[in-house]
């Protein structure tokens, strides 16, 4: 990121029973957006703060069929983003711009209630497993160059192009 300017905006919309609508994660840089805002909505929408907060990262990859490793990713730092927002929000741990998650605001709607809050790229990162953000790249998919990630775009090429060779048909 040549500029330097990378902001995660995280927007969620619960119900009356605090149980999720939707939400979006709005990842930009240089002013540009970059990625899906709702990877995990069909996964998130009706669950509570506390089946967030209790759901086990691994299991969550396991009922996704095929990551590569630039998708796992992807989906745990959605997860992480998620699950520290809800964290903050129900007095779990702090909310300050010090903290993981940053409550910017919370506000009553006829639905129920919205938050929008600032997920602090580093904080969240370290703490997805396998993506210590030591490339300085804020998540592994950069161009920081991460090892894991650099390593398993290889493996899929080579293995893409294994596949190609077999798949090649003879007139």
């Amino acid at each position: 990121m040549p500029c330097g300017d990378v902001t995660e905006i995280l927007h969620i919309a619960l119900d009356h029973e605090d149980r999720v609508r939707e939400y979006t994660l709005h990842k930009k840089t240089c002013g540009r957006a970059v990625g899906l805002d709702s990877l995990l909505q069909e996964w998130v929408q009706g669950k509570t703060p506390d089946v967030i907060l209790e759901t086990d990262p691994g299991a969550l990859l396991d009922t996704f069929f095929r990551l590569d490793a630039t998708d796992q990713f992807m989906i745990l730092k959605h997860f992480r983003a998620l699950h520290s927002a809800m964290a903050a929000f129900t007095g779990k741990v702090g909310a300050s711009h010090h903290d993981e998650c940053t409550i910017d605001t919370l506000y009553a709607t006829p639905e129920g209630m919205e938050m929008v809050a600032y997920i602090h790229v580093a904080m969240n990162t370290t703490n997805i497993p396998g993506c210590s953000s030591s490339c300085g790249s804020g998540g592994c998919g950069g161009g920081g160059g991460c090892g894991r990630v650099d390593d398993a775009k290889k493996k899929a090429a080579a293995k893409r192009a294994q596949l190609n060779a077999v798949n090649v048909s003879v007139e």
